[in-house]
């Protein structure tokens, strides 16, 4: 059974169930969305208008952060292939000189 969390938004009693390993991020949401709340309070919004704007707002932010995360990512990946790249490179070239060495040498020792 998932755990229940009791929560307060805006001044109002909420349950929510969700997994043991989304807690903490529910109750920042909580806590994010009733603050939007409060601001949305002094404008004389209604309570229902405010926490769906709340909500828009909360999940913009998170939405925001994930497409960050996800920049973030691809370009990590774009350098850990140019990295891979290069180091075939020079894989390929060290053997290149490698064998021309061994050329080079081979020739010598000859004459």
């Amino acid at each position: 059974m998932m755990p229940s969390l009791e929560l307060n938004i805006a001044g109002r009693p909420l349950k929510i169930q969700c997994s043991e390993d989304n807690q903490e991020v529910v109750k920042q949401i909580a806590t994010e969305i009733s603050s939007l709340i409060d601001l949305e309070k002094r404008e004389s919004v209604p309570f229902l208008t405010s926490t769906f704007i709340a909500f828009l707002k909360s999940m913009e932010n998170k939405f925001n952060e994930e497409k960050i995360l996800k920049e973030t990512l691809n370009t990590k990946l774009f350098y850990e292939n140019q990295i891979q790249k290069l180091e075939e490179e020079k894989r390929d070239l060290k053997q290149i000189v490698d064998s021309i060495l061994l050329k080079l040498n081979s020739e010598l020792s000859s004459e």
